[in-house]
């Protein structure tokens, strides 16, 4: 039997070029209906949708592309640098500024935030907007792993508290978000440059990458269903939390642009750049939270990423967007 799939192409199309104000709606519809009804089921969708955006995403990064990033260090190096010094720096110094010791919750959450790089979407977000996904895929790993080591020195530092972060705790997202994803791409690559060659296999991959645009507006309508409620709960902490934060991550894309801009990069890497160095690593900050803090500090987290990193990062892709076309 043959199914006709033009109708799904034209819309993940579609949310791909728009992914902008997709996105906006999306997270409107959610937290209008996350208001109206409690539709806990949903949450079996979050993993549906990191698949759809995560497994396109990958299917053109091959060995030797992460080899070719290896044998020129210095972006690598440089992302590292903006992930664990600039980052944790700044996030410091805004809590200085917006108060933040006066509410210990806040302080403690922001600080988490800030200091763990490298969400789970980057790569979806990269390949939307045609960057170096390599690179992408390169320094999430290294930032993982990184995060082991760096993740206590600056808790320690800027909050009087280390948060020791669980291997087994990162190794998980490291395989959820980096290497199922890859694997799964590569076993289907293989086959089809051998059967197609490469020109077909692009057009198979082009074919594909339609899916991160629908699981994009599927994981953010369902994050704004799930939190809908206690998003509009709490407008006191929201705000206390907007600011200090939408700063941060303003500042963070700016400072990555500009050192693009200084080293002349391609628009790919330098794409890759700001995607591996703003956007932050919401779930890993929340499951440290609950461990070491508890469900305040939390919620802190829970309610940044809504409405501060989804927000900024989506309004990103449509100036990103706009420029491309």
């Amino acid at each position: 039997m043959h199914i006709d799939l033009t109708a799904l192409n034209r819309l993940g199309g579609y949310l791909k070029n728009h992914m902008g104000i997709s996105g906006f709606i999306a997270m409107a519809a959610g937290l209008i209906v996350g208001n109206i009804t409690v539709l806990e089921p949903l949450r079996y969708l979050i993993p549906v949708a990191l698949f759809l955006m995560l497994y396109p995403s990958m299917l053109d990064v091959r060995p030797e592309g992460l080899a070719a990033v290896l044998a020129a260090p210095r972006l690598p190096v440089i992302a590292l640098a903006m992930n664990f010094v600039i980052s944790p720096v700044m996030i410091g110094g805004l809590s200085h500024l917006f108060s933040l010791h006066d509410t210990p919750a806040v302080l403690a959450g922001i600080t988490l935030f800030g200091t763990l790089p490298c969400g789970g979407m980057i790569a979806a977000f990269t390949v939307i907007l045609g960057g170096n996904v390599a690179l992408t895929v390169l320094v999430t790993t290294l930032s993982y792993l990184l995060s082991l080591v760096m993740v206590p020195f600056w808790t320690k530092l800027l909050i009087g508290q280390v948060v020791p972060v669980s291997p087994l705790l990162m190794l998980k997202y490291l395989f959820m978000i980096i290497v199922i994803p890859w694997v799964m791409a590569d076993l289907t690559r293989r086959p089809l440059l051998k059967a197609k060659g490469d020109a077909g296999f692009q057009a198979v991959r082009k074919k594909l990458l339609v899916l991160p645009g629908i699981g994009l507006v599927v994981l953010l309508f369902t994050v704004f269903v799930l939190n809908g409620r206690n998003l509009l709960a709490e407008p006191a902490l929201i705000l206390k939390i907007m600011l200090p934060a939408g700063s941060f991550l303003i500042v963070l894309i700016l400072i990555a642009w500009s050192i693009s801009r200084l080293l002349n990069l391609s628009y790919a890497d330098s794409t890759a750049m700001i995607m591996s160095t703003t956007a932050k690593n919401n779930a890993v900050a929340m499951a440290l939270a609950l461990s070491a803090f508890g469900t305040d500090v939390g919620m802190v987290i829970a309610f940044t990423g809504p409405i501060t990193q989804f927000p900024i990062m989506l309004t990103f892709l449509k100036i990103a967007q706009t420029r491309m076309k």
